[in-house]
């Protein structure tokens, strides 16, 4: 025994020992050490890298329950660092020309564009903007300035070999994308938001340009009044007219020269321009629609004086969406780029120049300047650390430097761990959060994420750091890449059940099965059948969604006749139909019930049937008549459809006559009704009861027809006791035949010789009355039994 108690402990431990260890193989494979490169993010590596001037950075991810992980930075240093914090100034001159009203994000459009003539590029819609007598216009507000063969009117199937149209149509947004200056603004909020400080003063100007130039104090973005009135300069940017780009730079240059406030060095005042096309006016001189080289050269100069007065601060230009735009075109050559333009004749040096043609770019690009600007202002000697989230990744609670308009989180390094070896001082510096990965996110395609893929948890992770010599460097994390646990699927079909009661069936008698035909979308067309092994019910599964019509074809017992009551979505009379809608549940299933009650059926008999009517008779005499002493008698005839199935001729003498009653006589008419006539009608049958016509001119006769319903009704006293057919009256309570007796009196002729008086009738003294009569059938009491059979009838 207690060798049995030793090896069951021994059994216990082993299996408990597995429990962390199959746990964490589990966990460990959801995420991934990995780096970027030119190729993009890829899995591999250890999580650290060491830059060239001996920093060890590291940046894993920890599986900490679904979709969600703790990220983890580290740089460690033997450098020691000093803290300094300084002011700063930054100058925004943003394009407002009537262009950045169009799309943000770089597109062309192809010859189909200008096919359709309701479209807004097309000759109608048109016809005085970009087109003229059929042609389309190159140098028009519809964007780019030349096609291949510079200025002039090209054919109406121009595509993109001819020009190129940079996200805009006839001068406003095209609805592809946010426009170019909502898309400015929203990036130089966000910029503000990361360029303020906690200690230091940080001054932004918001300078705006189009024909003319509109532009702002300095405000103190660090102070949360200013910063509100900053962004509220942003905001109130629009969008029209032409692009006098030398007029925002110096405007820039006036602000940095003259209005800056005292205590920001040299070094710490840059400008950032960003424009989306050509200049079209040099300090106000131009036409405002069209570049040309002098306006470049003015442009150019007055970018150069701004240059040197903010030395060595720089002079930061983005191109958004006019990288191939043309700046002007002559009949000998044409212009440089806009792109072109912007890199090498304003920026402070070419690596000094961006491009964006996405919203997208033009905030990460803003967010980069933001964390290169700041380098050296914040934290300790300056360190910062720029980490944005990738797609379908978001901090998970409340993170301190998060920033989350542009999902960037600036991690400024302070407090390390610091330990000594001999002479040597090791810092360390950590910092954590928490991310979520999305589960219903998209590929770049477009296409669902998938479980068994990494995905990078942050885009580019810059460090920001001056190096022993004190110049400014940058090295980039190691990023680590986690899975997703999608949801579970949507369903996307349904079920319906159908299930079925039987009443009215005594024990172990219900039918071998049941049939249904169910019929719905896309053609569906099933048999059903049922048995009581699938207890009357059955499911079907995967069904469209939508309606659903359930009819049910078979239920059939021997010696009983059914119907069928539907009590859910019934659509016919005799509830043996049924419509039902199906949802996309994988969890419910739509229901339908049938319940059949059941009656035993009746033997009809198998000879003709006699059915005795009451028939009563009145007549009557016309007012001046008399009825005679001997009345006539009057005949009845009772049909079924057609054929005669009774009659009855009443003579009008005292052994017919209603005790009581005034000239009432009764009869009983026996109609003779076919077996098979019950049989075939759910064993009710009408007759038809008429009276002839006689050839009596003296009487008008009843020509009326009445109808009386029959139902043959089958009991049982008890079980044992045999049939008892019955006959009753189901529907009619009485019928009325009226006869009126006519006679007229006539008078003898008087004589034409004299002769002895008489007396004269008198007139009256022979009244012929005649009186109005009412004949009533009735089916007198509930039923009048015609066939019976007891048990003990010999």
């Amino acid at each position: 025994m207690k060798r049995k108690i030793i090896s069951l402990l021994l059994c216990l431990v082993m299996a408990l020992s597995l429990i962390p260890t199959v746990a964490f193989a589990a966990t460990d494979d959801l995420t991934t050490n990995g780096t970027y490169s030119s190729n993009g993010w890829s899995a591999g590596g250890d999580g650290t890298i060491t830059t060239k001037d001996g920093l060890t950075l590291s940046k894993t991810a920890t599986y900490l329950s679904e979709n969600t992980y703790r990220i983890d930075l580290s740089v460690v240093t033997t450098q020691e660092v000093t803290t300094q914090d300084s002011p700063a100034a930054v100058a925004l001159v943003i394009d407002t020309s009537g262009s950045m009203a169009w799309c943000s994000d770089y597109h062309k459009h192809s010859d189909d564009c200008y096919k359709n003539s309701v479209d807004r590029c097309g000759p109608i819609t048109n016809r005085y903007g970009h087109w003229f007598l059929g042609f389309h216009k190159a140098d028009t507000s519809c964007r780019l300035m030349n096609g291949k063969d510079g200025f002039g009117l090209y054919p109406a199937s121009c595509g993109t070999d001819q020009h190129t149209h940079d996200g805009a149509t006839g001068g406003v947004s095209c609805g592809h994308s946010p426009s170019r200056i909502d898309s400015a603004k929203a990036a130089a909020t966000a910029f503000i938001g990361s360029f303020k400080s906690t200690s230091a003063a940080r001054y932004v100007a918001v300078i705006g340009f189009n024909s003319s130039v509109t532009s702002t104090q300095w405000y103190n973005v660090s102070d949360e009044s200013q910063r509100t009135d900053a962004i509220n300069a942003i905001n109130n940017l629009g969008a029209n007219g032409g692009t006098d780009m030398a007029a925002g730079l110096s405007s820039a240059n006036t602000q940095m020269t003259t209005n800056l406030p005292a205590g920001v060095d040299a070094a710490n005042r840059h400008v950032i321009v960003l424009s989306d096309g050509a200049p079209t006016y040099a300090n106000r001189s131009g036409n405002g629609s069209s570049g040309s080289a002098e306006i470049n050269k003015t442009t150019s100069d007055t970018a150069a004086t701004l240059q040197k007065a903010i030395a060595p601060g720089k002079l930061y230009t983005i191109c958004f969406s006019a990288e191939d735009e043309i700046c002007y075109s002559t009949f000998e050559s044409n212009g440089p780029t806009v792109g072109e333009f912007l890199r090498n004749s304003i920026a402070s040096s070419t690596n000094d120049a961006y491009k964006a043609e996405t919203a997208t770019e033009l905030n990460k690009i803003f967010t980069d300047l933001s964390s290169t600007i700041t380098s050296g202002l914040t934290g300790e000697g300056g360190w910062t650390v720029n980490d944005p989230m990738a797609a379908n990744i978001s901090v998970d609670g409340t993170l301190n430097g998060y920033n989350d308009e542009n999902k960037t989180y600036t991690w400024t390094l302070s407090n390390p761990d610091q330990t000594s070896n001999g002479n040597t001082t090791t810092y360390t510096y950590t910092t954590s959060y928490t991310v979520k990965i999305e589960p219903n996110g998209k590929e770049a395609d477009g296409s669902p994420l998938r479980e068994d893929k990494f995905y990078p948890t942050n885009e580019v992770t810059t460090l920001h750091y001056t190096d022993a010599k004190g110049n400014l460097q940058t090295a980039d994390f190691p990023v680590p890449g986690v899975k997703v646990k999608l949801p579970d699927p949507t369903p996307t079909t349904g079920n319906l059940t159908i299930n079925k009661v039987f009443e009215g069936l005594p024990e172990n008698t219900c039918p071998e099965s049941v049939m249904f035909t169910v019929t719905g979308p896309n053609n569906y067309n099933q048999t059903v059948t049922m048995t009581a092994n699938d207890q009357w019910t059955k499911t079907l599964t995967d069904l469209t969604p939508g309606d659903y019509t359930v009819t049910e074809t078979s239920a059939d017992v021997t010696g009983y006749t059914y119907t069928t009551n539907n009590n859910t979505g019934t659509s016919s009379n005799d509830g043996k139909t049924a419509t039902v809608t199906v949802n996309a549940n994988a969890d419910s299933a739509a229901t339908v019930n049938f319940i059949n009650t059941y009656e035993e059926e009746s033997t009809p008999p198998a000879e003709d049937v006699p059915v005795n009517i009451p028939v009563t008779k009145t007549v009557s005499a016309k007012v001046g008549s008399t009825l005679p002493k001997n009345l006539p008698s009057f005949t009845f005839k009772a049909y079924l459809g057609e054929k005669e199935v009774g009659i009855l001729t009443l003579a009008l003498n005292e052994k017919t006559k209603v005790s009581g009653a005034q000239n009432q006589y009764r009869g009983t008419l026996t109609a003779n009704i076919p077996a098979a006539a019950f049989a075939n009608n759910n064993n009710m049958v009408t007759l038809t009861i008429k009276e002839d016509k006689g050839i009596d001119t003296k009487w008008k006769y009843d020509t009326r027809e009445y109808t009386v319903t029959v139902r043959m009704v089958i009991e049982r006293a008890v079980a044992e006791d045999p049939l008892v057919i019955m006959l009753g009256n189901d529907v009619v309570d009485s019928v009325s035949f009226e006869n009126i007796y006519s006679y007229k009196y006539t008078p003898a002729p008087r004589p034409t010789t004299p002769a002895k008086p008489v007396t004269s009738v008198k007139t009256g003294d022979m009244g012929v009355a005649l009186y109005a009569g009412l004949a009533i059938l009735s089916m007198t009491g509930s039923a009048g039994v015609i066939l019976r059979r007891r048990k003990n009838d010999k």
